[in-house]
């Protein structure tokens, strides 16, 4: 294991990831995922990360759709820039393993109930 800090996020995905082509031709793709920060004095707070993935993890995020809800387990960095003037930071989780919660109605006995349909790693 490399240094460095590790985190786990879940949330839901802001919209449709975007595919890389990379010079070794590695499947990448970038999105970002609205993440639940809320507390007591700030009871709607919300941060965005942004998720790096590569090979088959790319292939999954690439997958999902807007609003999907995520599990993304990496290394954490701080992407900086400059924009109009204001430095901007970013965290970014570059990704080890992503899981997707998807569910669907189904009816059992008469009543509709929610089923996993799976995790997908």
């Amino acid at each position: 294991m490399s240094g460095g800090m590790q985190a786990t996020v879940y949330g839901r995905l802001g919209k449709a990831a975007r595919a890389i082509q990379t010079k070794t031709e590695t499947a990448m793709a970038v999105g970002s995922m609205a993440v639940d920060t809320s507390h007591a004095k700030n009871p709607e707070s919300t941060t965005w990360v942004s998720l790096v993935c590569f090979g088959r993890n790319a292939e999954l995020l690439l997958a999902c759709d807007a609003g999907s809800m995520l599990s993304a387990i990496g290394r954490v960095q701080v992407n900086k820039w400059e924009s109009d003037g204001k430095a901007v930071e970013q965290l970014q989780v570059v990704v080890d393993s992503l899981h997707s919660a998807r569910t669907i109605r189904t009816k059992t006995k008469g009543k509709p109930a929610l089923k996993a349909v799976g995790w997908v790693t």
